[in-house]
C-alpha cells in the first residue's frame, strides 16, 4: 500500500477495517472472531508479495470487499432479528476430495427446486441490500459476472477445469471466505503458509458464522433443505457436526491416483507455474487428513447420517445415485424433477467444454507412491473406487 508522497505502507487488519467502515457507513462488527485468520492471512501475504503493487491492489480490493459484506451482514441481523431464528434442518453436505464429482452432482441436485442449494453471486454478496428488491440482487449478479469474466481473462484454461456461472450452484469455500478461514485463499494467492496454517485450526467458531449466513439467504429465499458442497467440508467434519448435528453426508470417493494430479493441475492453472515438491507433498498430506477425518467421523457417527458413493458410479447413472441419496435421507424429490434432470444432463454431457488431461509423472508423483501414502484408505474403501 503506498502514501501520497510513494512511501510503503504496512498493511494491516484495522487498516482494511476502517477503510470497510467508511466505504459502508457502518462501524459495527459484531463478533470479531474473524480478526486472527485475517490477520494470519495478511501476514502470509505480505510475507509472499511484500511491496509487490499490482498484487498488493488487488489483495486490498478482495479483503476490503470482504470486510464491507461483514458490515452489511451485521446489519441486515441487527436490522432483521427473525434471521438468526430462521430453521435450517437436516442439511445434506457433499463432501470428499477435490475433483471427485462433486460439481456434477450438487448441480445435478439443483434441478430439485425445492432444495436450497447456494448460487455464486450469493456467496459473493450474502446480504440484503438496504433497498430491499431486484436492484441489490440484478447489480450483485452483474458484479459476479465481471469477476468471473476477469478471472478467465487471467486464467483461460480454468475453465475447461470448472465452469462457474453467477447464477449457477457454487462451492461454499466462496461464501466462507467472509470468515477468512478457506482455502480459496490459499488457492487464489498462491499462499501455502496459509494453508498449512489454516489444517491445523479449530474452525467450530467459523462453521457457526457460516450457519448464520445461510439463515440469512434462506430467510430471503426459502428452500426445503440445503445443498452444499466444499472440498474443505471433509477435513472439518468435527466443527460442522458441533454446528449441525443433524446433517447428512454424501461421501464421494475416486481413486487418489486419478483424483490427486487432477487438483494438483487445477492448482497449477491457478497459478500458472510449476508446483514445489513441498508443496505437492503438503497436498497428499491433506487429503491424507482429510480422509482420515470421514472414516474416524463415519465411524463415530453410524451410517445413519453418511452415505458413500463412487465416482464412477455417479457419473455413470446420476440420477440413479440422485433417486438412492433422497431415498436413504429420506428427502422429497419435487414432481417432474426426473425429467428436467435427463434434459439437462444431455444438455451438459460430461467434458462439455473439453478433456481436463494430467498426470502424476508431471508433479514427481508415480502409482506406487500414491497407493502407499493413501494404503489405509485404499483399505477401507477400495470397494468404491
Amino acid at each position: 500500500m503506498l502514501e501520497k508522497n510513494g512511501k510503503s505502507i504496512r498493511l494491516t487488519a484495522d487498516m482494511l477495517m476502517e477503510d470497510a467502515c467508511r466505504l459502508a457507513r457502518l462501524h459495527e462488527w459484531g463478533e470479531e472472531g474473524f480478526r486472527v485468520p485475517l490477520g494470519q492471512l495478511i501476514a502470509y501475504f505480505r510475507e509472499k508479495y511484500g511491496a509487490d503493487k499490482k498484487m498488493n491492489l488487488r489483495f486490498q480490493n478482495a479483503i476490503r470487499a470482504l470486510l464491507v459484506n461483514r458490515l452489511f451482514i451485521r446489519d441486515n441481523f441487527e436490522s432483521h432479528p427473525e434471521i438468526l431464528r430462521v430453521p435450517l434442518h437436516r442439511p445434506l453436505f457433499i463432501v470428499g476430495l477435490s475433483r471427485t464429482g462433486s460439481t456434477l452432482l450438487h448441480r445435478a441436485i439443483a434441478r430439485d427446486l425445492s432444495c436450497r442449494v447456494l448460487l455464486y453471486w450469493e456467496a459473493l454478496h450474502p446480504f440484503i441490500g438496504r433497498n430491499v428488491g431486484l436492484n441489490h440482487e440484478e447489480k450483485s449478479k452483474k458484479l459476479a459476472e465481471l469477476k468471473i469474466k476477469e478471472m478467465y481473462l487471467r486464467m483461460p484454461d480454468y475453465f475447461h477445469i470448472h465452469e462457474i456461472k453467477a447464477t449457477a450452484p457454487e462451492e461454499c469455500n466462496v461464501l466462507m471466505r467472509h470468515t477468512f478461514c478457506s482455502m480459496s485463499f490459499a488457492s487464489e494467492w498462491h499462499l501455502p503458509r496459509y494453508a498449512q496454517w489454516l489444517v491445523n485450526q479449530d474452525t467450530t467458531g467459523s462453521y457457526r458464522y457460516y450457519r448464520k449466513l445461510l439463515q440469512l439467504l434462506l430467510w430471503h429465499k426459502p428452500g426445503n433443505f440445503p445443498v452444499l458442497k466444499c472440498p474443505s467440508h471433509l477435513l472439518n467434519l468435527d466443527a460442522i457436526l458441533n454446528v449441525f448435528p443433524d446433517a447428512n453426508f454424501v461421501w464421494l470417493h475416486r481413486d487418489p491416483i486419478s483424483a490427486i494430479p487432477s487438483y494438483l493441475n487445477l492448482l497449477s492453472v491457478f497459478w500458472g507455474n510449476g508446483l514445489s515438491k513441498s508443496f505437492v507433498d503438503f497436498i497428499c498430506h491433506y487429503s491424507i487428513r482429510s480422509l482420515e477425518m470421514g472414516m474416524r467421523v463415519e465411524k463415530k457417527i453410524g451410517p445413519g447420517q453418511f452415505l458413500n458413493v463412487g465416482y464412477n458410479e455417479l457419473v455413470n447413472d446420476p440420477i440413479a445415485v440422485i433417486l438412492s441419496i433422497y431415498n436413504y435421507f429420506k428427502y422429497s424429490l419435487a414432481p417432474g424433477v426426473e425429467t428436467d434432470l435427463r434434459k439437462w444432463l444431455k444438455e451438459n454431457p460430461r467434458h462439455k467444454h473439453g478433456v481436463h488431461t494430467y498426470g502424476l509423472e508431471k508433479f514427481g508423483l508415480t502409482h506406487a507412491d500414491i497407493k502407499n501414502r493413501f494404503s489405509r484408505y485404499y483399505d477401507e474403501y477400495g470397494h468404491f473406487l
